[in-house]
């Protein structure tokens, strides 16, 4: 149990205060908490509940879905993210436009540790594949939500074109 302020320290003015009560993995809760003139007080009971997050897995119709594959979900109302906005660090996807995860063992991924609200999730394939970038998904997250998006993604055709004379006909 924690006390505030702490032992031998002056305490709190008469009134309401509100406390917030956070943890890595977890959204974070709120009590709000009376102290009147001269008495201890003791705060409810708060529960924590997980982070939201986002799995799901990105297959191929044709082909195999290339490992460095982003799948990146953006606080909603966001714009959508440029065609390579992905970046490996520590093993790590890492991005400036919101959250991202590079696609893992049989096209699987999962974005952790997502604050509860509305995301667009974009899929995109590296520039240099022939993957067509599928449209996105709106999802919305509660607290301990996990939300499973999958894809299929598309190819370009290929059109082969053979020369057989060259005289005009």
């Amino acid at each position: 149990p924690y006390e505030l302020p702490g032992k031998g320290k002056p305490g709190l003015y008469p009134g309401l205060y509100r406390l917030t009560v956070s943890a890595p993995g977890y959204e974070p809760a709120t009590v709000d908490v009376t102290v009147p003139m001269g008495q201890l007080v003791e705060a409810a009971t708060v529960a924590l509940y997980p982070s939201p997050s986002i799995v799901g897995s990105v297959g191929a119709r044709i082909g195999v879905v290339p490992t460095e594959t982003c799948i990146v979900a953006v606080p909603a109302p966001g714009t959508a993210p440029g065609s390579d906005p992905c970046r490996p660090v520590d093993g790590e996807c890492e991005t400036d436009e919101g959250a991202c995860a590079f696609i893992g063992l049989n096209g699987s991924y999962e974005i952790d540790r997502l604050s509860a609200g509305g995301y667009t999730v974009h899929v995109i394939p590296p520039p240099s594949s022939d993957y067509v970038r599928p449209d996105p998904v709106t999802v919305t997250l509660t607290p301990g939500d996990v939300k499973r998006v999958d894809w299929v993604l598309d190819r370009l055709g290929v059109l082969i074109v053979s020369v057989y004379s060259t005289d005009g006909t």
